[in-house]
């Protein structure tokens, strides 16, 4: 067999090919018998008995070839992005560490308490970034956004969980073309869950997960009476399990007319409410026996005294004659949790919704879905489609689906970006001379700069944004201009910065907060709340150390022995944002939700239109940065995951942040804003929380510009935004946002980028977070290509 590569034995590896040699033989003369100690972890494969298998064999030969490879005169220590042959199935969802946080990070609690959580939940990390978190903070009286229905803690003579829903034609929307904002009109509660014993009643809140919560009402003096009920975003009725309480609900519309019918063992009830719209409720005693509602005021009374059992609200959609048989068909079976798994396979990885339910009969789960879930569902889960559906606050028309789980696939994984400038159409980076020159000027200057005397002592996302500059530019030093000596006068100096990071040893230390379990900087403990952004309340962690971990992945893939020796310090910051799994000290995926495909960024601050994020861009950017760390670190499952949890971002970023003008799913009149601003979940404001200019409005869905950006800034989106809306302004910018924008420009146009970048360019142009070197780098890799 003719070998893939041309090899040259030098005669200081002749040693390594005699046990080459040897290794061989002795892997080809195993007799067949059991192996009962081996296990191939990374491959997640079970033990065996017998021949070894062909995966393992595979993996060998990979081994082999690597060795080959590393000694061959062909290898080449710079390969630019490259895909792996490797198409084992990965289980992404395992733990990076199970261990207790570094001792570095000193254990405090926090200054601010949980309200109503289970003192059994009080034990575990508390999901802190999660929709139903108005529950437990502040005045407890926000709203928590499951999608399609808005549900809120109602206390008072009649306490209990209200239940609202907006219709498209109820959106409010400001003033202008494009308006600025859109919003759902807030209170109007068609319906609250709730019992005539329930007087200034008491909310107990248990199984806080990733997207379920349990939430239980009771009379202020019992806890044996009570309503309880499982929230699961997605579900397609509010169920309340009603324990002993004589059932009342009441209306903010009012109640103009109620049917009712009997069916087998249970009660339908058809409510038309003043504004026209009609609800289902479903009534399923415990035991049969007789039940009925009147209408007495804007309340609906049981008439038969305590009641067991649980009733189901659901909505009938405006003009749908289907709904109300779809609603009927599946009526007593709801969802009570929802298990999520994934895997990856080479460039593809699935992702599945597995629903915990409770069954009544043989009657199928309906929840709904988000679009970006229905242009993702294989076919199986494709085919349960209804003809049910209602539109969500800010994530366009949901539809109903039947069946107990839900496969999504992604098919574009970024297998092939790692460090390097990437280019979606698949062209490899490629430098001329003058280009490499106008580099080398660049990076002499700026690593003559004090690296260290730019770090903000006060916070941890300026710090993080200067300190990736720097690594950029140590490795575009190293890797594009091939200096060895500059390049490691450079990674010194910024080793020498990022130290006090990974020591710990700043002024503002980080800490292991043990009330909600993470780890959060103790400045907001000692002087305002919202200090570095709220960070020590959970703002904005993936953002901040996003940028921590992309500089630490750099040095890493620059130093391997830097990176082995402080890798753990990176692992208990991807924990905070991003535990894969829930375990003793971090809860899994705070920051991330995968239900709507993207993290949220606002921590524990109540707020009326729930949680928001402003910056798509610096959420990929730390998936991105765990990524290249696990690049830096050879962990496949790390890197796996990254790609995968990318590859959602992407499909749900540009459905609901990115607008192209062929975008359904959006309001039409918001698209030509093309890009969200300030996603909320109950609106979106075309704003930032620091300026309203439009290049900052725009850029901060930009920054910063690294490998993965046109991968998930498609450059047809590029194109639309830039000739619609940046074009006209970008040559009136006076300040670094002008260099966010032509670098962004790259993705499209990286010729005219470069020029900008290359030709006189004043400094005043680069903000605190921006290299010209990287940009020279990140602008000209494509500029000369066909």
């Amino acid at each position: 067999m003719k070998l893939p590569y041309t090899f040259f034995i030098h005669q200081n590896h002749l040693h390594l090919c005699i046990i080459m040699v040897f290794f061989i033989s002795y892997i080809w003369s195993i007799p067949i018998m059991g192996y009962p100690n081996l296990s191939l972890s990374n491959t997640r494969t079970p033990r065996f008995s017998g021949i070894p298998s062909l995966g393992f064999m595979s993996r060998i030969f990979d081994f082999l070839k690597g060795i080959i490879k590393y000694f061959g005169k062909g290898y080449n220590k710079d390969d630019t992005n490259t895909t792996s042959s490797n198409t084992t199935k990965i289980d992404v969802l395992t733990p990076i560490t199970t261990r207790e946080p570094l001792s570095l990070f000193k254990s405090m609690n926090s200054t601010l308490s949980p309200l109503s959580i289970h003192e059994n939940d009080l034990k575990k990390p508390i999901h802190t970034n999660k929709f139903y978190s108005n529950f437990y903070l502040g005045t407890q009286r926000f709203p928590s956004f499951l999608d399609p229905y808005v549900l809120t803690w109602n206390y008072g003579v009649y306490s209990g969980i209200a239940v609202a829903h907006s219709d498209d034609n109820q959106k409010v929307f400001g003033e202008g073309t494009p308006p600025k904002y859109f919003f759902n009109p807030l209170g109007v509660y068609s319906a609250t869950f709730t019992a005539k014993e329930l007087e200034n009643a008491s909310l107990t809140l248990t199984s806080l997960d990733q997207m379920s919560v349990n939430v239980i009402v009771n009379p202020s003096n019992c806890t044996e009476k009570k309503i309880e009920m499982p929230l699961v975003r997605g579900m397609a009725y509010v169920t309340g399990i009603y324990t002993d309480l004589t059932p009342i609900f009441t209306s903010v519309v009012g109640f103009r007319n109620i049917e009712k019918k009997q069916i087998d063992d249970y009660y339908k009830f058809k409510a038309t409410l003043h504004d026209g719209k009609k609800w289902l409720l479903y009534v399923f005693p415990k035991e049969k026996s007789e039940f009925n509602f009147e209408i007495e005021g804007v309340t609906l009374k049981a008439t038969n005294g305590t009641f067991n059992g649980f009733i189901q609200l659901a909505k009938i959609p405006i003009d749908n004659d289907d709904a109300e048989s779809i609603l009927d068909a599946s009526a007593g079976t709801y969802a009570t949790k929802i298990l999520l798994s994934a895997s990856v396979s080479g460039n593809t990885g699935s992702y599945t919704f597995r629903f915990e339910t409770h069954d009544y009969k043989n009657n199928s789960l309906l929840h709904f879905a988000m679009p970006h879930h229905i242009v993702s569902f294989d076919s199986d889960t494709a085919s349960r489609k209804t003809n049910l559906s209602l539109p969500s606050p800010t994530n366009g028309l949901m539809v109903a689906y039947t069946g107990k789980y839900w496969n999504m696939l992604e098919n574009d994984l970024p297998v092939n970006i790692n460090f390097f400038p990437y280019s979606p159409s698949a062209k490899k980076p490629s430098y001329s001379k003058e280009a490499l020159e106008m580099i080398r000027k660049a990076a002499i200057d700026e690593i003559a700069q004090d690296f260290c005397l730019q770090i903000d002592p006060n916070s941890y996302y300026f710090s993080g944004k200067v300190l990736s500059k720097f690594a950029l530019l140590c490795f575009s030093i190293k890797n594009i201009l091939k200096n060895d000596t500059l390049a490691e006068e450079c990674l010194t100096k910024l080793k020498d910065c990022f130290m006090p990071f990974v020591k710990n040893s700043r002024t503002y230390k980080l800490v292991y907060e043990k009330t909600w379990f993470g780890i959060v900087t103790e400045q907001g403990f000692v002087k305002d709340k919202l200090s570095d952004f709220g960070a020590s309340f959970y703002n904005d962690h993936h953002f901040h150390y996003g940028y921590l971990i992309f500089t630490a992945a750099i040095i890493g893939y620059l130093d391997k022995k830097w990176i082995e020796e402080n890798k753990d310090w990176v692992i208990d910051l991807i924990r905070d944002v991003a535990n894969p799994v829930n375990d003793s000290y971090f809860p899994a995926f705070r920051y991330f939700d995968w239900f709507a495909g993207h993290s949220w960024s606002k921590g524990l601050f109540e707020s009326g239109d729930g949680k928001d994020e402003e910056s798509s861009s610096e959420d990929y950017n730390f998936y991105f940065a765990v990524k290249l760390f696990g690049h830096s670190i050879n962990d496949t499952v790390i890197i796996s995951r990254s790609n995968l949890m990318l590859a959602v971002m992407k499909r749900s970023l540009l459905t609901y942040f990115l607008y192209e003008p062929s975008n359904t799913v959006m309001p039409k009149a918001f698209l030509s804003n093309y890009v969200a601003g300030i996603k909320f979940m109950n609106k979106i404001d075309h704003s930032t929380y620091f300026s309203p200019r439009p290049e900052c409005i725009q850029g901060i869905h930009m920054l910063p510009l690294t490998p993965i950006s046109p991968y998930i800034r498609i450059p047809s989106f590029v194109r639309s935004e830039w000739d619609n809306k940046l074009a006209s302004i970008v040559d009136t910018i006076e300040d670094g946002w002008k260099s966010i924008l032509y670098a962004n420009l790259a993705i499209i146009d990286p010729k005219k980028s470069y020029e900008f970048f290359s030709m006189n360019f004043d400094k005043k142009f680069l903000d605190i977070g921006s290299s010209l070197t990287w940009y020279l780098v990140y602008s000209s890799a494509f500029a000369n290509s066909k």
